[in-house]
């Protein structure tokens, strides 16, 4: 694994031990409600949308049509992608809420 330096005015600190591969922004077009889009995401974010879509057994162009329309994000396209990939993480994380027990 490769780790990049980043220059001190690009907040170089915090992105010293980044790997490199995270830092890897690719654009990628993609149909999206039936309009071409062109997104800029990075790699590992990409892949787990992929990874993602397949599980959900639907294709990355409908998986991005469901993030695009969903009103809750109001966000550009790769922020709704980059959103959408953590909420699916975070709540596999969670567990599930227990029942209460009334007292």
């Amino acid at each position: 694994m490769h780790l990049r330096k980043m220059p001190r005015r690009l907040g170089g600190d915090l992105f010293d031990l980044l790997p490199e591969e995270a830092l890897d922004v690719s654009a990628r077009r993609i149909l999206v409600g039936g309009r071409s889009e062109l997104v800029w995401v990075e790699t590992p974010i990409w892949n787990e949308l992929e990874l993602i879509a397949h599980r959900k057994r639907m294709s990355v162009e409908d998986l991005c049509t469901e993030i695009a329309d969903e009103s809750s994000y109001g966000v550009p396209l790769a922020s709704g992608i980059r959103l959408y990939v953590l909420e699916y993480y975070r709540s596999a994380a969670m567990p599930a809420e227990k029942p209460r027990l009334l007292s």
